[in-house]
């Protein structure tokens, strides 16, 4: 075995005992795995039938199965004979391998054994949000009933809390003592083990005595006289009243607010570590004290958790559904209660491979050790194999616990297995490596935990060995921003756009630049993304948000979803709702509120049905109405035997609702979310053909894993922006950590929950003020230290995924105390303790060390009124221009509300029916009738010349191949071979010789013009730009007017300069040149207008190029006539946004013979 290192491969060809890797960052264990599932396969030990694989994700099983058929493929291409037909088999029953994450592997133990289980054999897996829905519901309705019936367990409860605290602080606990499992009839002891109920009020009390008596004795004995003595001096001669409130305070705390008023503001230096003892034995006591008042609620309690665990059964079998929990708890018990089902497991099971253990939690370890060895407590057998890495366990708050790690590690060296360290780097430089050695060296060893985290923070770490080789230079920075500088505003935004502009200097660095697609932004939560969304976005950065909100929680998705449900189920009004006020139809709420009301009885459908004799709705709404009503009845009647593609087609087709995406914020990104939603629904039909409401469950099923649309698919030169936890597994060549100064979790909650220590109440005094009790207090330690040693986790994760270059990045203050290891608050006070950064961020050096890992520190001065940089080709749109940009541009970049009242989309053909026929347009445009088929093809024929094309050739196509030719052309030495490719790309082959010899005199010119000559000359050009420009702004009730189009090429010249070239394919002759390119003249200005805001570049000519005639044509952009052409183009779009009516767009009736709407129009 080649390519691998010693541990390695003792990882892999270990066989014979229990097996767990401690596998460091970059070590190559997913090779590792699947090397030794090939492996168990070769020596013959087991088959695929007694190999089960537990991954993490979905996405790791995939990818392990991946890996393992490419493995297999090559064994069989290299095997003959019965080796042959061996790995032959293998390969047919792969698809049918045992890999998975643990609740698909306990779903199927489930589904196998569903009468045992007391489960429903055909039980659905609810979804997250469904069952948060529901739940919410279960435990209203518990506490309403229990009011109603006066339940004593909920009086007794409200003599202590209010009704909200009952109602909202409660329920946290109860989530999460239900998602451990623990709800059933050891509830009490899990909460509160009955080791913890001594009652330590007498002896806190005899503890608070005796540290007065020895304070007052020091008072006595002081030689010096002051204030403090004095006071102390007069509280002695009131002791034995102080002793009575000390003992009637054991029933009652409040009682020992007296007693703290004596001592309030009593200090000095002879008596300070004597009064803090005093006022240490006062809060133990008030503590013990309330120990004792929450002990007696926990009957009470426990009564609410089991009456709503029972009613969330009742729901879900009601529903025969099972949660993420109940596959685990359901299987858990399963195999302890029918002990021969678990033996079968057993001998089934030769081999248990566990991905990611440092994940696992405590039940999800009991489940893995029945299905080892039939024991969940003792780890019998000798199959499993768990690889994973402590220091990457981040999943505390999906219930996943580091220390089960730990007790693994120990189960198996008991069994008689072998634990083995892989301590190799193969991803990060060696000088990244090195630095994780010297931080997490010193950020992670034990003597820096506290008692309370049961040794949850006591990782040894091991130094890791870097192993890659060095290609270039690796580097550490902290860029950071001085928080008491620069003009003010939220310190996430300004450090946002500081790391956009920062990242858009790297990108466009002369010396070498890093591409935009190599860099990556981890987040700790995606709590604050939008602010370097629009900060990105703003720079004209490209990104690309990797999970989130989810795809299926975009706006734009959300919108075509909710028409989907409606469509599903036509009495869903809030889904009618939905669709008429989304950017489908945009009717106003007002408008909704008047159809509503019309409708009365019969609902929001009705009314819409009588939009046309609705009183006081708005001429845009009943516009609105009157489209939305007889489309929306249609695809309900077509909704049978269309395909959900098929029907958002038509959606699209009929509302322009994808188009209109281009015209909002990250118009870009929306439009391509809208075609992978298409291609979703395409691949439903392949995978799991249905109808709409399968479609919608399909959706939602995916709605977690699925992630936006890549944009710039053609390069993916986009920068990533993901959470930490989404990054584990990945790796970047530049990794950005932003948001240092973040502060760590701090927690205000009724009550606290950690597994194995139960939990602890706060209680209100009579003032209200809820006060801790000692086990609250000491419960909330352990978690809060539970939670920082994940922290260190998670920065760890965050910054081994880099392979050259680690930016931190932070807003930093001036501090005057410097925090150690122990009281840090953020990651920011690690990194300032650990390299010696102290004092103001203007005072920080340039470079310091620690240990052999140098720091880069970058104060950003943070230039004000810095102007936007001009947005690239390819990039996002900014979401609104920077106050430098020219008038012009700030105008037409403004983004377009997304509740606005609808935009005119105005197209160039558009306007070349408004000028040929205003009545025309009114019927295509505004009354959207349906142009009919035959009159659509008539259209194009006479357009592109009658006599000039065969039938068989539509002239469509013939425009398709021939831009497809010229995109081919600029890389092609002959023309007549780029037309041949063109010509197969494009076309059917039954239409290849025709269209060539049409074609190929055409082709021929265009090789031969200057056009084609000045076009290879230029820097860089667009094919096909689409584009948004806006010629009017909206004025409450008008719309914004846009006009949208899509350009055939824009040049970028040397001399940072534009060109416009639109191709034509016009029959005309020499004579009809000049007419036909003053036809075009507005078209091609708008094209202009719009690259010259867009690019912020100055446009040096608009040409059209009649291709069958095989001669340019140009004209004027001087500024003078581009802004008359742009005041034109307004004075259309002014009186098309102001005039509804039919009688406002005259009939030319020289035009009449060849209109698709002459049956309709009256020609007046």
């Amino acid at each position: 075995m080649s390519n691998f290192t010693a541990e390695q491969q003792a990882a892999i060809e270990t066989l014979h005992c229990n097996l767990l890797v401690k596998a460091g960052a970059g070590a190559g264990k997913t090779r590792v795995l699947v090397e030794r599932y090939v492996r168990i396969l070769a020596a013959g030990v087991a088959d695929t039938d007694g190999i089960v694989a537990i991954t993490f994700t979905r996405k790791a099983a995939r990818e392990m199965k991946a890996r393992i058929r490419t493995k297999v493929d090559e064994l069989l291409a290299a095997a003959d004979g019965n080796e042959w037909m061996r790995w032959r088999e293998v390969t047919n029953r792969l698809d049918t391998v045992a890999i998975s994450t643990i609740h698909s592997l306990c779903s199927r133990i489930l589904r196998e054994h569903p009468a045992e289980a007391g489960v429903d054999p055909e039980f659905g897996l609810m979804e997250e949000a469904r069952a948060k829905e529901l739940l919410d519901e279960v435990w209203q309705s518990t506490l309403a009933q229990a009011a109603e019936q006066a339940s004593p367990w909920l009086t007794r409860l409200l003599a202590v809390y209010s009704p909200a605290r009952v109602r909202e602080d409660l329920r946290p606990l109860f989530d999460k003592v239900l998602s451990e499992g623990l709800v059933g009839p050891n509830l009490e002891q899990s909460l509160w083990p009955v080791q913890d109920r001594t009652d330590e009020r007498r002896k806190q009390a005899d503890r608070l005595k005796q540290a007065c008596r020895e304070l007052f004795d020091l008072a006595a004995a002081a030689k010096r006289k002051s204030g403090t003595q004095e006071r102390l001096q007069s509280l002695r001669e009131q002791w034995p009243a102080m002793e009575q409130v000390i003992d009637g305070a054991t029933e009652n705390p409040d009682q020992l607010d007296e007693l703290e008023a004596a001592f309030r503001n009593l200090r000095g230096g002879d008596f300070n570590e004597t009064l803090r003892e005093r006022k240490q034995a006062a809060e133990a006591l008030r503590g013990a004290i309330l120990d004792r008042a929450a002990l007696l609620l926990l009957p009470d309690l426990c009564e609410l958790f089991r009456l709503a665990g029972a009613e969330w059964n009742r729901v879900k079998r009601a529903c025969r559904t099972l949660t993420y929990d109940d596959l685990e708890t359901e299987t858990e018990r399963l195999l302890l209660t029918h002990p021969e089902i678990c033996d079968r497991y057993n001998r089934r099971i030769q081999f248990l491979m566990v991905d990611e253990c440092q994940d696992i939690n405590e039940r999800q370890r009991s489940i893995i050790y029945l299905l080892a060895g039939g024991d969940p407590q003792r780890l019998k057998g000798t199959g499993l194999f768990a690889v994973g890495d402590v220091k990457q366990s981040i999943y505390r708050f999906r219930g996943a616990d580091a220390r089960v790690f730990g007790r693994v590690e120990a189960d198996v060296r008991a069994s008689g297995g072998q634990v083995i360290e892989l301590l190799d780097n193969f991803r990060s430089q060696p000088e990244l490596v090195a630095a994780f050695n010297d931080f997490f060296g010193e950020l992670m060893p034990a003597t820096v935990c506290e008692e309370e985290t049961g040794g949850a923070d006591a990782v040894e770490y091991r130094q890791l060995k870097g192993k890659k080789t060095a290609d270039e230079p690796a580097r550490i920075d902290l860029w950071v921003l001085a928080a008491e500088a620069g003009a003010g505003g939220d310190p996430r935004e300004r450090e946002a756009a500081m790391i956009a502009r920062r990242v858009r200097e790297l990108a466009e660095s002369p010396d070498q630049p890093t591409p935009y697609r190599n860099i990556a932004v981890l987040l700790r939560a995606f709590t604050d993304v939008s602010a370097y969304e629009q900060a990105f976005a703003r720079a004209g950065v490209p990104y690309y948000v990797a999970g989130g909100r989810g795809f299926a929680g975009r706006q734009e998705i959300a919108d075509v979803l909710v028409l989907l449900q409606f469509l599903d189920n036509p009495r869903n009004e809030a889904a009618l709702f939905g669709v008429l006020r989304s950017p489908f139809f945009l009717v106003s709420d007002e408008g909704l509120l008047r159809l509503r009301r019309a409708g009365a009885d019969d609902g929001l459908w009705a009314g819409l049905g009588m939009a046309a004799t609705v009183p006081g709705l708005s001429a845009a709404d009943r516009i609105a109405a009157l489209h939305a009503h007889p489309l929306l009845k249609q695809w309900l009647a077509r909704r049978g035997f269309l395909t959900p593609a098929q029907l958002l087609r038509e959606a699209f087709a009929a509302t322009g609702f994808d188009v209109l995406q281009l015209t909002q914020f990250m118009g870009t990104r929306r439009y391509a979310n809208l075609q992978k939603l298409l291609e979703m629904a395409e691949a439903f039909m392949r995978d799991e053909p249905g109808g709409i409401a399968d479609f919608l469950s399909y959706v939602a099923l995916r709605a977690d894993d699925e992630g936006e649309a890549e944009i710039d698919s053609e390069a993916g030169n986009t920068v990533r922006i993901m959470t930490i936890h989404k990054s584990k597994g990945l790796e970047f060549p530049v990794v950005i950590v932003p948001d240092l100064q973040r502060k760590f979790i701090s927690r205000s909650q009724l009550a606290v929950f950690v597994r194995g220590l139960g939990m602890g109440l706060k209680l209100p005094d009579r003032q209200g003020t809820l006060r801790e009790s000692a086990r609250f207090r000491r419960i909330a330690r352990a978690d809060a230290a539970l939670e920082r040693a994940e922290l260190k986790r998670v920065l760890y994760v965050a910054l081994t995924r880099a392979e050259r270059r680690i930016i931190l990045s932070a807003v930093a203050r001036t501090t005057q105390t410097a925090k150690d290891l122990r009281n840090a608050s953020g990651w920011l006070d690690w990194a300032r303790h650990l390299f010696g950064l102290t004092g103001s961020p203007r005072e920080w050096p340039a470079e310091t060390c620690l240990g052999e890992t140098c720091l880069h520190v970058c104060l950003d001065e943070e230039p004000a009124g810095a102007p936007a940089a001009a947005v690239r080709p390819g990039t996002n749109l900014p979401e609104e221009p920077a106050t430098a940009l020219p008038p012009l541009l700030q105008r037409n970049l403004a983004p377009v509300p997304a509740r606005e009242t609808r935009p005119l989309l105005l197209s160039p053909s558009a306007l070349g029916e408004f000028a040929e026929c205003p009545r025309r347009y009114f019927y295509a445009h505004v009354y959207r009738l349906p142009v009919p088929p035959e009159m659509a093809a008539a259209d194009q024929t006479r357009e592109a010349g009658e006599a000039s094309a065969p039938a068989a050739i539509a002239p469509r196509d013939l425009g398709t191949a021939f831009h497809r030719f010229m995109e081919i052309l600029p890389g092609c030495q002959d023309w007549s071979v780029a037309l041949q490719q063109a010509l197969r790309d494009s076309l059917p082959p039954h239409l290849w010789q025709e269209a060539a010899e049409l074609m190929r005199q055409w082709a021929g010119r265009y090789a031969g013009s200057s056009l084609h000559a000045e076009s290879l000359a230029a820097d860089s050009d667009l094919r096909e730009w689409s584009f948004q420009y806006r010629l009017l702004a909206a004025a409450a009730p008008l719309p914004a007017v846009w006009l949208s189009g899509q350009a055939d090429r824009v040049l970028f010249y040397p001399d940072g300069t534009l060109g416009i070239v639109d191709y034509k394919t016009d029959q005309l002759t020499l004579a009809s040149l000049q007419q036909k390119t003053a036809h075009y003249r507005l078209q091609l200005a708008g094209y202009a207008l719009a690259a010259q805001a867009v690019f912020g570049l100055p446009v040096r000519d608009a040409r059209l190029y009649f291709v069958r005639l095989g001669q340019a044509a140009t004209i004027d952009v001087a500024v003078a006539e581009l802004t008359t052409a742009e005041n034109e183009l307004r004075g259309i779009a002014g009186f098309l946004r102001n005039h509804t009516e039919e009688a406002d767009y005259a009939c030319r009736l020289s035009h009449c013979p060849l209109c698709p709407f002459q049956t309709v129009c009256l020609g007046e």
